[in-house]
């Protein structure tokens, strides 16, 4: 039952890109050398993830890294802000966010209209839309998911509360699935996100979690360790995911090749390899191949 998840990113992702601090590998980079020759950034990194004024602070401007120069930032592990006092230009960007860019030259206005907002309409019976201080700017895809928009009513039997009226009903998107590739990819983003979800609330995933030394989506032994924790394993609606949904959203981007925003989402850090790379390690707590008490791999020992 996908739609009973409570939005946790815009509580704890939104706002919170990845900032570099004094302590982050500040060694040259192997390409550009004047910011004139890096790409313009995704305007994306300014909408609730890096702080054009941090960037900029004396008028002397960053950097940031992204995955890459068409990026569409939806999530804070998707960019790295990095201001001139912690490295700029001088700082390397790491495998999973290889692209340096300029936040100066981020196109303004930016065009977001691949992504949609979240309304009401997001949130079926039984569900409320979140403030809009606690909600993501924007969502991940063309769509807007329960999971990204919407909280779980409070109720009680015989409750008079509109949102709780008809709170049992499941959304159907079978229908949907044979109709249109927007259906397609609903019926694909909607668990994922409630997944996303459920791990940032339920397990205490966020992007600090996130090893940043791979080139594609991975955990650090802390994540593991959390991701293990007896709470986490105890989430039901965590069993059952598919075996890749990263492969399964490749698959559908190729049957869909223009919904940008579901192109933008098939990359390293989009919201299917994280939900995939968060899915496998669920699993391989579950079957006892990762050390709990350090978040290592036993394969292999």
């Amino acid at each position: 039952m996908w739609r009973a998840c409570h939005v946790i990113w815009s509580v704890t992702w939104v706002g919170q890109a990845m900032r570099v601090h004094e302590s982050h590998n500040k060694s040259n980079h192997p390409g550009a050398v004047v910011r004139e020759d890096l790409p313009p950034c995704p305007c994306t990194i300014y909408e609730g993830f890096c702080s054009k004024t941090d960037l900029s602070r004396d008028g002397n401007w960053g950097v940031a890294c992204v995955s890459s120069e068409n990026a569409l930032i939806t999530m804070p592990w998707q960019v790295q802000c990095v201001p001139a006092k912690n490295g700029g230009m001088k700082y390397r960007c790491p495998k999973l966010l290889p692209v340096k860019c300029n936040p100066e030259a981020a196109p303004v206005p930016c065009d977001t209209s691949a992504l949609a907002d979240c309304t009401v309409d997001d949130c079926g019976p039984g569900f409320m839309l979140i403030q809009r201080a606690r909600r993501p700017k924007h969502c991940g895809l063309h769509e807007c998911t329960s999971g990204e928009c919407c909280n779980k009513c409070t109720c009680v039997p015989g409750s008079a509360s509109v949102c709780c009226q008809g709170e049992d009903a499941k959304e159907d998107l079978s229908g949907a699935v044979a109709l249109s590739c927007p259906g397609k990819i609903k019926a694909l983003a909607a668990p994922t996100t409630m997944r996303l979800s459920l791990f940032a609330q339920k397990c205490g995933f966020g992007q600090t979690d996130v090893y940043y030394g791979s080139n594609k989506f991975a955990l650090t032994a802390v994540g593991k360790k959390k991701i293990c924790s007896a709470q986490c394993q105890g989430v039901q609606d965590l069993a059952g995911a598919p075996l890749d949904v990263y492969v399964d959203a490749v698959s559908l981007s190729e049957e869909c090749p223009d919904e940008v925003a579901l192109k933008a989402q098939v990359s390293p850090v989009g919201i299917f390899a994280a939900a995939a790379a968060l899915d496998q390690t669920w699993r391989d707590c579950a079957s006892g191949l990762v050390d709990t008490s350090t978040g290592r791999s036993k394969i292999g020992r």
